[in-house]
């Protein structure tokens, strides 16, 4: 049976049709691309002069020594003549340009400039759940005391000051893999009165406390679930007596932690991702491997050859 569909019919079809693209976009595009509080200081990191109170200068994201993304100095970024403003907050990358596993270890390395002579206290949150907020339990990963210069590092008139390392862990447990944000907010370590809780990542433009000074500063991140679990490493089959002997790791990323026995006797020697042994003795030496992340344990025993030169 044929059917005539008049315009009117037509167009209200296709309206129909756009409406429910468009819903299914908006939908899609909130849950891929949350959107993260605006969160500014008081006074920012530097007012009215050219001063810096406790601005964020070199950030580095490492694991197992490896730099995995690096923010070079920029002394006070959202300076400004105004206070209590949105013009002191602003967004390092909107984009992941680097990984991390849930379950797996890895630093950052910071440091700071400060117009007096306090260093900063910096609180750090990580979105675990990616679900837009800093709101959830141990998504507030402490304050740290970061090592400052008097004068700005970025513009050439302070000396560069040793980066302070400050270790963290991802838990397990995680939701799914996906972009999320590390956020972390300056304050001046004058006292604690400055300090951070786990309620302040979306405090903005309060005349006391943490957020009076400082800065906020976002940086994107790719969250990962591990897929596998796999102890593995590399040894030569044949070493001399008395030479260090390189053990390579398999897997550097994406694990808890990586235990060695050597002599495959139950007792760890090492607890490093890699590992390097001097044998004292020529004969057969067997080593275990032990490697843990978010879906348990594996291990692996090699054997090699220890002789004379």
């Amino acid at each position: 049976m044929n059917r005539k569909i008049t315009m009117n019919g037509l167009h209200s079809l296709m309206g129909k049709r756009v409406l429910t693209l468009l819903a299914f976009f908006l939908f899609a595009g909130a849950s891929a691309f949350a959107q993260y509080c605006v969160s500014w200081h008081y006074y920012g990191c530097g007012y009215s002069s050219n001063l810096y109170y406790a601005a964020i200068e070199e950030v580095q994201f490492v694991q197992n020594g490896k730099i995995l993304w690096r923010k070079s100095p920029d002394g006070c970024v959202d300076y400004q003549n105004n206070t209590n403003s949105q013009s002191h907050y602003h967004q390092i990358t909107t984009t992941p340009t680097f990984s991390l596993s849930y379950g797996s270890n890895f630093q950052i390395k910071m440091n700071g400039s400060e117009r007096y002579t306090y260093n900063a206290v910096v609180g750090i949150w990580i979105d675990l759940n990616r679900d837009g907020d800093f709101a959830d339990n141990g998504e507030f990963f402490d304050n740290h005391i970061v090592t400052c210069r008097s004068t700005t590092i970025a513009n050439g008139s302070g000396t560069h000051v040793p980066l302070t390392t400050i270790n963290l862990s991802l838990p397990c447990g995680a939701t799914g893999s996906g972009a999320s944000v590390i956020r972390l907010r300056s304050s001046v370590n004058a006292s604690t009165y400055y300090h951070w809780n786990a309620n302040q990542s979306c405090t903005s433009g309060s005349a006391s406390g943490p957020s009076y000074y400082g800065e906020t500063e976002d940086f994107a991140v790719q969250l990962e679930n591990p897929t596998t679990l796999a102890a593995n490493f590399f040894t030569p089959d044949t070493a001399y007596v008395g030479t260090p002997v390189l053990l390579k790791n398999a897997n550097q990323t994406g694990y808890i932690q990586h235990n060695w026995d050597i002599g495959a006797d139950g007792t760890y020697e090492y607890n490093t991702v890699d590992a390097e042994h001097v044998f004292s003795a020529v004969g057969t030496n067997c080593i275990q491997l032990r490697s843990e992340n978010c879906l348990g344990v594996d291990s692996i025993t090699k054997c090699l050859a220890i002789v004379d030169p």
